[in-house]
C-alpha cells in the first residue's frame, strides 16, 4: 500500500518542517513557505500560456523557488547556484527588454492572457518579498534571507519585463495608466 500524505497533525492547526516540530500553521515560517508555494503555482499557470523562451526560464525559476523553500524549511544556507540566481534573472530581463519600447508611464496589468497571469505572479512575488522582509530578514551580515530577498526583488523585475515581452510577441500594446481626474 502506498503511504499517504495525510498525517492528520494539521487537524490541530499544527505543522512541522524538518527542523521545527509542531508549529502553528500561522507561524512566519509557514507564511513564507506558503507564499513561495503560491508563487510557484501561479508560475505553473503562466507556463500554460507563455512563449517557449519564457516557459523554459519559468521552469528553472520554479526549481529555484523549490530550492529556496527547501533551504528555508531546513534552515540550510543556499547553494552557490541559488546564491547567484539573481544574475540569471537580470540577464534574462536585459535580453527581453531589448525587444521592448521604452517605458515612461505606468502600465495596467493585462494584455494577452500570458501577460495577465505573469503580472499576477509579479504581485505575489512582491508579497513574498514583504513576508520575507517582515518575518525573516534580520540585520545580521550573513543572513540567508538577504540572498532570498535579492532574488525575489530581481524576480519581480524579471516578471514585469516578461509580462511586457509576452504582450510584445503577441502584438498587444501595453495599456497605459490614465489618471482619472
Amino acid at each position: 500500500m502506498k503511504p499517504s500524505i495525510t498525517t492528520c497533525t494539521g487537524d490541530l492547526g499544527l505543522s512541522s518542517t524538518s527542523v521545527l516540530k509542531n508549529q502553528k500553521k500561522n507561524s512566519p515560517i509557514f507564511e513564507i513557505l506558503g507564499t513561495i508555494d503560491e508563487l510557484n503555482s501561479i508560475i505553473g499557470i503562466c507556463i500554460c500560456y507563455s512563449s517557449n523562451i519564457i516557459v523554459e526560464q519559468f521552469k528553472i525559476i520554479q526549481n529555484v523557488l523549490f530550492d529556496i523553500g527547501s533551504f528555508i524549511s531546513t534552515d540550510s544556507p543556499p547553494n552557490q547556484y541559488v546564491s547567484d540566481f539573481e544574475s540569471f534573472l537580470s540577464k534574462w530581463g536585459v535580453e527581453h527588454e531589448k525587444h521592448l519600447d521604452d517605458l515612461s508611464n505606468f502600465i495596467l496589468p493585462g494584455g494577452c492572457v500570458s501577460s495577465a497571469h505573469i503580472h499576477h505572479a509579479r504581485t505575489v512575488c512582491r508579497r513574498c518579498e514583504r513576508v520575507l522582509v517582515s518575518d525573516f530578514l534580520t540585520d545580521e551580515p550573513n543572513n540567508d534571507g538577504k540572498v532570498y530577498i535579492k532574488i525575489l526583488n530581481r524576480l519581480s523585475d524579471y516578471l514585469f519585463i516578461a509580462a511586457r515581452y509576452e504582450n510584445h510577441i503577441n502584438n498587444k500594446k501595453d495599456e497605459i495608466w490614465i489618471k482619472i481626474k
